[in-house]
Protein backbone atom coordinates (compact mmCIF):
# COMPACT_ATOMS: atom_id res chain seq x y z
CA UNK A 1 0.00 0.00 0.00
CA UNK A 2 2.93 2.38 0.53
CA UNK A 3 3.38 2.83 -3.27
CA UNK A 4 -0.21 3.95 -3.76
CA UNK A 5 -1.64 7.42 -3.17
CA UNK A 6 -4.25 7.62 -0.40
CA UNK A 7 -7.93 7.78 -1.34
CA UNK A 8 -11.19 8.49 0.47
CA UNK A 9 -14.47 7.25 -0.98
CA UNK A 10 -17.79 8.96 -0.23
CA UNK A 11 -20.94 7.21 -1.41
CA UNK A 12 -24.24 8.99 -2.01
CA UNK A 13 -22.17 12.14 -2.55
CA UNK A 14 -24.00 13.88 -5.40
CA UNK A 15 -25.97 16.16 -3.04
CA UNK A 16 -26.83 16.99 0.57
CA UNK A 17 -24.71 15.63 3.42
CA UNK A 18 -22.67 13.32 1.19
CA UNK A 19 -21.72 16.23 -1.10
CA UNK A 20 -20.71 18.36 1.90
CA UNK A 21 -18.60 15.49 3.29
CA UNK A 22 -16.84 15.06 -0.06
CA UNK A 23 -16.12 18.79 -0.25
CA UNK A 24 -14.71 18.92 3.31
CA UNK A 25 -12.52 15.89 2.67
CA UNK A 26 -11.19 17.52 -0.50
CA UNK A 27 -10.05 20.39 1.69
CA UNK A 28 -8.67 18.34 4.60
CA UNK A 29 -7.73 14.84 3.41
CA UNK A 30 -4.14 14.36 2.21
CA UNK A 31 -5.09 12.21 -0.76
CA UNK A 32 -7.66 11.83 -3.51
CA UNK A 33 -11.40 11.98 -2.81
CA UNK A 34 -13.50 9.84 -5.13
CA UNK A 35 -17.24 9.88 -5.72
CA UNK A 36 -17.08 7.58 -8.74
CA UNK A 37 -18.56 4.11 -8.92
CA UNK A 38 -16.90 1.42 -6.84
CA UNK A 39 -15.32 -0.82 -9.46
CA UNK A 40 -11.98 -2.42 -10.23
CA UNK A 41 -10.77 1.16 -10.68
CA UNK A 42 -10.08 1.47 -6.94
CA UNK A 43 -7.82 -1.57 -6.77
CA UNK A 44 -6.10 -0.70 -10.04
CA UNK A 45 -5.42 2.94 -9.19
CA UNK A 46 -5.01 2.84 -5.41
CA UNK A 47 -4.70 -0.75 -4.28
CA UNK A 48 -7.69 -0.38 -1.92
CA UNK A 49 -9.17 2.25 0.38
CA UNK A 50 -7.80 4.30 3.23
CA UNK A 51 -11.05 5.99 4.25
CA UNK A 52 -14.66 5.11 3.46
CA UNK A 53 -17.45 7.46 4.50
CA UNK A 54 -20.48 5.30 3.80
CA UNK A 55 -23.52 7.49 3.25
CA UNK A 56 -25.41 5.00 1.09
CA UNK A 57 -24.43 1.42 1.86
CA UNK A 58 -22.32 -0.76 4.15
CA UNK A 59 -18.68 -1.81 3.67
CA UNK A 60 -15.48 -1.49 5.64
CA UNK A 61 -11.75 -0.91 5.49
CA UNK A 62 -9.33 1.47 7.29
CA UNK A 63 -11.42 4.46 8.54
CA UNK A 64 -15.11 3.72 8.04
CA UNK A 65 -18.01 6.05 8.83
CA UNK A 66 -21.57 4.80 8.40
CA UNK A 67 -24.07 7.65 8.40
CA UNK A 68 -27.03 6.59 10.53
CA UNK A 69 -29.42 8.63 12.66
CA UNK A 70 -30.56 9.10 16.25
CA UNK A 71 -33.89 7.85 14.90
CA UNK A 72 -32.32 4.39 15.28
CA UNK A 73 -32.20 4.92 19.05
CA UNK A 74 -35.79 6.17 19.20
CA UNK A 75 -37.05 3.34 17.00
CA UNK A 76 -35.20 0.76 19.08
CA UNK A 77 -36.80 2.12 22.25
CA UNK A 78 -40.21 1.56 20.64
CA UNK A 79 -39.45 -2.07 19.75
CA UNK A 80 -40.76 -4.85 21.94
CA UNK A 81 -38.46 -6.01 24.78
CA UNK A 82 -37.79 -9.22 22.84
CA UNK A 83 -36.64 -7.35 19.74
CA UNK A 84 -34.59 -4.93 21.82
CA UNK A 85 -32.79 -7.84 23.45
CA UNK A 86 -31.89 -9.26 20.03
CA UNK A 87 -30.65 -5.97 18.61
CA UNK A 88 -28.66 -5.16 21.76
CA UNK A 89 -26.98 -8.56 21.96
CA UNK A 90 -23.17 -8.36 22.05
CA UNK A 91 -23.00 -11.58 20.02
CA UNK A 92 -25.54 -10.78 17.30
CA UNK A 93 -24.25 -11.87 13.87
CA UNK A 94 -24.70 -10.29 10.47
CA UNK A 95 -26.87 -13.22 9.42
CA UNK A 96 -29.12 -12.77 12.46
CA UNK A 97 -29.44 -9.05 11.74
CA UNK A 98 -30.37 -9.71 8.11
CA UNK A 99 -32.98 -12.17 9.36
CA UNK A 100 -34.48 -9.50 11.62
CA UNK A 101 -34.56 -6.95 8.80
CA UNK A 102 -36.24 -9.46 6.48
CA UNK A 103 -38.78 -10.26 9.17
CA UNK A 104 -39.64 -6.58 9.51
CA UNK A 105 -40.21 -6.36 5.75
CA UNK A 106 -42.47 -9.42 5.75
CA UNK A 107 -44.36 -8.34 8.88
CA UNK A 108 -44.93 -4.92 7.33
CA UNK A 109 -46.16 -6.41 4.04
CA UNK A 110 -48.61 -8.55 6.00
CA UNK A 111 -49.77 -5.67 8.18
CA UNK A 112 -48.46 -7.48 11.28
CA UNK A 113 -45.46 -5.35 12.24
CA UNK A 114 -47.11 -3.58 15.18
CA UNK A 115 -48.42 -6.86 16.58
CA UNK A 116 -44.96 -8.39 16.18
CA UNK A 117 -43.38 -5.65 18.26
CA UNK A 118 -41.95 -3.36 15.58
CA UNK A 119 -42.20 0.45 15.67
CA UNK A 120 -44.29 2.05 12.95
CA UNK A 121 -41.35 3.67 11.15
CA UNK A 122 -39.52 2.17 8.18
CA UNK A 123 -36.85 4.86 8.33
CA UNK A 124 -36.16 4.21 12.01
CA UNK A 125 -35.84 0.45 11.55
CA UNK A 126 -33.45 0.82 8.60
CA UNK A 127 -31.28 3.06 10.78
CA UNK A 128 -31.35 0.42 13.53
CA UNK A 129 -29.94 -1.94 10.93
CA UNK A 130 -27.12 0.43 9.97
CA UNK A 131 -26.19 1.18 13.58
CA UNK A 132 -26.20 -2.47 14.68
CA UNK A 133 -24.39 -3.65 11.53
CA UNK A 134 -21.68 -1.08 12.22
CA UNK A 135 -21.20 -2.58 15.67
CA UNK A 136 -21.06 -6.12 14.20
CA UNK A 137 -18.41 -5.14 11.64
CA UNK A 138 -16.39 -3.29 14.27
CA UNK A 139 -16.44 -6.36 16.50
CA UNK A 140 -15.24 -8.56 13.64
CA UNK A 141 -12.44 -6.14 12.85
CA UNK A 142 -11.32 -6.19 16.47
CA UNK A 143 -11.31 -9.99 16.45
CA UNK A 144 -9.68 -10.54 13.05
CA UNK A 145 -7.56 -7.46 12.31
CA UNK A 146 -6.80 -5.81 15.62
CA UNK A 147 -3.29 -4.89 14.57
CA UNK A 148 -4.44 -2.94 11.53
CA UNK A 149 -5.88 -0.12 13.67
CA UNK A 150 -9.02 0.03 11.59
CA UNK A 151 -11.71 2.21 13.19
CA UNK A 152 -15.37 1.83 12.21
CA UNK A 153 -18.21 3.89 13.65
CA UNK A 154 -21.78 4.94 12.96
CA UNK A 155 -22.86 8.52 13.44
CA UNK A 156 -25.76 10.93 13.22
CA UNK A 157 -25.19 14.17 11.28
CA UNK A 158 -28.13 15.85 13.02
CA UNK A 159 -31.24 17.46 11.57
CA UNK A 160 -29.91 18.70 8.24
CA UNK A 161 -31.59 20.70 5.49
CA UNK A 162 -31.79 17.96 2.87
CA UNK A 163 -34.50 16.85 0.44
CA UNK A 164 -35.91 14.56 3.14
CA UNK A 165 -35.72 16.87 6.17
CA UNK A 166 -36.79 20.00 4.32
CA UNK A 167 -35.88 23.67 4.75
CA UNK A 168 -36.87 23.94 8.43
CA UNK A 169 -34.04 21.70 9.62
CA UNK A 170 -31.57 23.42 11.95
CA UNK A 171 -28.29 22.39 10.30
CA UNK A 172 -26.79 23.16 6.92
CA UNK A 173 -25.23 20.25 5.00
CA UNK A 174 -21.83 21.69 5.91
CA UNK A 175 -22.68 21.53 9.61
CA UNK A 176 -24.09 18.03 9.19
CA UNK A 177 -20.81 16.91 7.64
CA UNK A 178 -18.75 17.87 10.70
CA UNK A 179 -19.14 14.64 12.70
CA UNK A 180 -18.69 12.25 9.73
CA UNK A 181 -15.57 14.14 8.61
CA UNK A 182 -14.24 14.16 12.18
CA UNK A 183 -14.51 10.36 12.30
CA UNK A 184 -13.06 9.96 8.81
CA UNK A 185 -9.97 11.98 9.75
CA UNK A 186 -9.17 10.32 13.07
CA UNK A 187 -5.36 10.27 13.48
CA UNK A 188 -3.43 7.22 12.35
CA UNK A 189 -2.44 6.41 15.94
CA UNK A 190 -5.98 6.82 17.34
CA UNK A 191 -7.33 3.83 19.25
CA UNK A 192 -10.94 4.99 19.26
CA UNK A 193 -13.75 5.54 19.03
CA UNK A 194 -14.45 2.17 17.45
CA UNK A 195 -17.78 0.37 17.14
CA UNK A 196 -19.58 3.36 18.61
CA UNK A 197 -22.51 5.59 17.71
CA UNK A 198 -21.33 9.21 17.60
CA UNK A 199 -23.33 12.44 17.65
CA UNK A 200 -21.83 15.96 17.71
CA UNK A 201 -18.36 14.35 17.82
CA UNK A 202 -19.25 12.57 21.08
CA UNK A 203 -19.99 8.90 21.75
CA UNK A 204 -23.67 8.31 22.46
CA UNK A 205 -23.82 6.16 25.59
CA UNK A 206 -27.34 4.92 24.81
CA UNK A 207 -26.38 3.23 21.54
CA UNK A 208 -27.79 -0.29 21.01
CA UNK A 209 -25.80 -2.71 23.12
CA UNK A 210 -26.32 -5.05 26.06
CA UNK A 211 -27.08 -5.11 28.88
CA UNK A 212 -30.27 -3.16 28.45
CA UNK A 213 -30.75 -0.92 31.51
CA UNK A 214 -33.98 -0.81 33.46
CA UNK A 215 -34.04 2.98 33.26
CA UNK A 216 -33.28 4.66 29.95
CA UNK A 217 -30.43 7.19 29.82
CA UNK A 218 -32.26 8.91 26.98
CA UNK A 219 -33.49 12.45 27.53
CA UNK A 220 -37.22 12.94 27.12
CA UNK A 221 -39.36 15.90 26.11
CA UNK A 222 -43.05 15.93 27.10
CA UNK A 223 -45.70 17.85 25.13
CA UNK A 224 -49.24 18.08 26.51
CA UNK A 225 -52.25 18.72 24.29
CA UNK A 226 -50.18 17.37 21.41
CA UNK A 227 -52.74 15.65 19.22
CA UNK A 228 -53.46 18.72 17.06
CA UNK A 229 -52.68 22.35 16.38
CA UNK A 230 -49.68 23.99 18.02
CA UNK A 231 -49.04 21.03 20.31
CA UNK A 232 -48.83 18.71 17.30
CA UNK A 233 -46.49 21.10 15.47
CA UNK A 234 -44.25 21.42 18.54
CA UNK A 235 -44.09 17.62 18.85
CA UNK A 236 -43.15 17.26 15.20
CA UNK A 237 -40.36 19.84 15.41
CA UNK A 238 -39.02 18.33 18.63
CA UNK A 239 -38.89 14.90 16.97
CA UNK A 240 -36.52 16.42 14.43
CA UNK A 241 -34.46 18.61 16.75
CA UNK A 242 -34.51 17.25 20.32
CA UNK A 243 -31.62 14.90 21.18
CA UNK A 244 -33.80 12.38 22.96
CA UNK A 245 -37.28 10.91 22.90
CA UNK A 246 -40.45 12.94 22.48
CA UNK A 247 -43.57 11.96 24.41
CA UNK A 248 -46.84 13.02 22.79
CA UNK A 249 -49.73 13.22 25.26
CA UNK A 250 -53.42 13.80 24.74
CA UNK A 251 -56.62 13.49 26.75
CA UNK A 252 -58.28 11.25 24.14
CA UNK A 253 -56.31 8.05 23.55
CA UNK A 254 -57.69 7.48 20.05
CA UNK A 255 -56.86 11.02 18.90
CA UNK A 256 -53.41 10.82 20.48
CA UNK A 257 -52.58 7.54 18.74
CA UNK A 258 -53.84 8.94 15.44
CA UNK A 259 -51.51 11.93 15.84
CA UNK A 260 -48.62 9.60 16.66
CA UNK A 261 -49.30 7.56 13.51
CA UNK A 262 -49.33 10.73 11.42
CA UNK A 263 -45.86 11.60 12.69
CA UNK A 264 -44.63 8.04 12.19
CA UNK A 265 -45.77 8.27 8.57
CA UNK A 266 -43.28 11.17 8.26
CA UNK A 267 -40.44 8.96 9.50
CA UNK A 268 -40.59 10.22 13.10
CA UNK A 269 -40.80 8.12 16.26
CA UNK A 270 -42.68 9.85 19.08
CA UNK A 271 -44.10 7.86 21.97
CA UNK A 272 -47.68 8.30 23.13
CA UNK A 273 -49.10 8.40 26.64
CA UNK A 274 -52.61 9.33 27.69
CA UNK A 275 -52.89 12.38 29.93
CA UNK A 276 -55.89 14.30 31.22
CA UNK A 277 -54.52 17.20 33.25
CA UNK A 278 -57.88 17.66 34.96
CA UNK A 279 -57.65 14.24 36.60
CA UNK A 280 -55.24 13.55 39.43
CA UNK A 281 -54.89 9.81 38.74
CA UNK A 282 -54.06 10.40 35.07
CA UNK A 283 -51.27 12.77 36.12
CA UNK A 284 -49.96 10.30 38.69
CA UNK A 285 -49.90 7.51 36.11
CA UNK A 286 -47.85 9.61 33.72
CA UNK A 287 -45.58 10.73 36.56
CA UNK A 288 -44.82 7.14 37.52
CA UNK A 289 -44.20 6.19 33.90
CA UNK A 290 -41.73 9.06 33.42
CA UNK A 291 -39.78 8.23 36.55
CA UNK A 292 -39.64 4.53 35.77
CA UNK A 293 -38.57 4.99 32.13
CA UNK A 294 -36.44 8.13 32.27
CA UNK A 295 -36.02 9.28 35.87
CA UNK A 296 -38.24 12.27 35.07
CA UNK A 297 -38.74 14.59 32.09
CA UNK A 298 -36.00 16.88 30.78
CA UNK A 299 -38.24 19.26 28.85
CA UNK A 300 -41.93 20.05 29.35
CA UNK A 301 -44.09 21.99 26.92
CA UNK A 302 -47.50 22.30 28.55
CA UNK A 303 -49.94 23.13 25.76
CA UNK A 304 -53.10 21.67 27.32
CA UNK A 305 -56.03 24.00 28.00
CA UNK A 306 -57.78 23.52 31.36
CA UNK A 307 -60.62 25.06 33.33
CA UNK A 308 -59.65 27.71 35.88
CA UNK A 309 -60.75 26.45 39.27
CA UNK A 310 -61.71 29.79 40.79
CA UNK A 311 -62.83 31.89 37.83
CA UNK A 312 -65.01 29.07 36.46
CA UNK A 313 -63.97 30.10 32.95
CA UNK A 314 -61.57 28.57 30.45
CA UNK A 315 -57.98 29.68 30.39
CA UNK A 316 -55.12 28.49 28.17
CA UNK A 317 -51.54 28.62 29.34
CA UNK A 318 -48.42 27.08 27.84
CA UNK A 319 -45.46 26.34 30.13
CA UNK A 320 -41.94 25.79 28.78
CA UNK A 321 -39.20 24.55 31.11
CA UNK A 322 -35.52 25.51 30.73
CA UNK A 323 -36.72 28.34 28.53
CA UNK A 324 -33.65 30.55 28.85
CA UNK A 325 -31.59 28.88 26.10
CA UNK A 326 -31.43 26.41 23.24
CA UNK A 327 -34.45 24.78 21.70
CA UNK A 328 -36.65 25.69 24.67
CA UNK A 329 -35.90 29.39 24.08
CA UNK A 330 -36.79 28.98 20.40
CA UNK A 331 -40.04 27.24 21.32
CA UNK A 332 -40.90 30.06 23.73
CA UNK A 333 -40.33 32.66 21.03
CA UNK A 334 -42.46 30.78 18.48
CA UNK A 335 -45.26 30.19 20.99
CA UNK A 336 -45.40 33.86 21.93
CA UNK A 337 -46.16 34.68 18.32
CA UNK A 338 -48.52 31.79 17.59
CA UNK A 339 -50.23 30.64 20.79
CA UNK A 340 -53.73 31.96 21.46
CA UNK A 341 -53.14 32.16 25.20
CA UNK A 342 -50.51 32.96 27.81
CA UNK A 343 -46.96 31.63 27.55
CA UNK A 344 -45.13 31.08 30.85
CA UNK A 345 -41.38 30.43 30.33
CA UNK A 346 -39.60 28.80 33.28
CA UNK A 347 -35.90 28.68 34.10
CA UNK A 348 -33.83 27.42 37.01
CA UNK A 349 -31.57 30.48 37.16
CA UNK A 350 -33.70 33.60 37.64
CA UNK A 351 -31.01 35.99 36.38
CA UNK A 352 -30.43 34.02 33.19
CA UNK A 353 -34.16 33.53 32.77
CA UNK A 354 -34.95 37.24 32.99
CA UNK A 355 -32.02 38.06 30.70
CA UNK A 356 -33.43 35.75 28.03
CA UNK A 357 -36.88 37.33 28.45
CA UNK A 358 -35.30 40.73 27.81
CA UNK A 359 -34.04 39.36 24.50
CA UNK A 360 -37.62 38.49 23.59
CA UNK A 361 -38.83 41.91 24.65
CA UNK A 362 -36.52 43.51 22.09
CA UNK A 363 -38.58 41.65 19.47
CA UNK A 364 -41.83 42.99 20.85
CA UNK A 365 -42.63 39.87 22.87
CA UNK A 366 -43.48 40.11 26.57
CA UNK A 367 -43.94 36.66 28.14
CA UNK A 368 -44.45 36.39 31.90
CA UNK A 369 -41.31 34.69 33.25
CA UNK A 370 -41.25 32.61 36.42
CA UNK A 371 -38.41 30.87 38.20
CA UNK A 372 -38.55 27.06 38.52
CA UNK A 373 -35.81 24.90 40.03
CA UNK A 374 -36.47 21.49 38.49
CA UNK A 375 -33.90 19.80 40.74
CA UNK A 376 -35.62 20.67 43.99
CA UNK A 377 -39.05 21.44 42.54
CA UNK A 378 -39.35 24.49 44.78
CA UNK A 379 -41.48 26.75 42.65
CA UNK A 380 -44.18 29.17 43.58
CA UNK A 381 -46.25 29.73 40.47
CA UNK A 382 -48.68 32.65 40.42
CA UNK A 383 -52.06 31.76 41.89
CA UNK A 384 -53.66 32.96 38.66
CA UNK A 385 -51.95 30.14 36.79
CA UNK A 386 -54.50 27.31 36.56
CA UNK A 387 -52.08 24.40 36.50
CA UNK A 388 -48.54 23.99 37.79
CA UNK A 389 -46.32 21.35 36.22
CA UNK A 390 -42.98 20.40 37.66
CA UNK A 391 -40.20 18.05 36.66
CA UNK A 392 -38.28 17.53 39.90
CA UNK A 393 -38.34 14.56 42.25
CA UNK A 394 -40.60 16.06 44.94
CA UNK A 395 -44.28 16.92 45.27
CA UNK A 396 -45.60 20.34 44.32
CA UNK A 397 -49.36 20.23 44.78
CA UNK A 398 -50.65 23.65 43.77
CA UNK A 399 -53.81 25.46 44.83
CA UNK A 400 -55.36 25.47 41.38
CA UNK A 401 -54.18 22.23 39.83
CA UNK A 402 -51.88 19.26 40.02
CA UNK A 403 -48.27 18.59 39.06
CA UNK A 404 -46.38 15.65 37.65
CA UNK A 405 -45.05 15.10 41.15
CA UNK A 406 -48.48 15.27 42.85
Amino acid sequence: MSSYPRVALVTGANKGIGFAIARDLCRQFSGDVSIRALRDFLRKEYGGLDVLVNNAGIAFKSRVVNVSSTESLRALKNCSPKLQEKFRSETITEEELVGLMNKFVEDTKNGMHIKEGWPNTVYGVTKIGITVLSRIHARKLSEERRGDKILLNACCPGWVRTDMAGPRATKSPEEGAETPVYLALLPADAEGPHGEFVTEKKVEQCAPRAPYPTMSCTHVALVTGANKGIGFAITRDLCWQFSGEVLLTARDTSQGQTAMQQLQAQGLSPRFHQLDINHRQSIRTLRDFLHKEYGGPDLLVNNAGIAHMTMCSYAHVTLVTRANKGISFTITCDLCWQCSGDVLPLAQDEVLGRASMQQLQTEGISPCFHQLDIDTCRASLPCTTPCAWSTGPRCADQQHGYSLQD
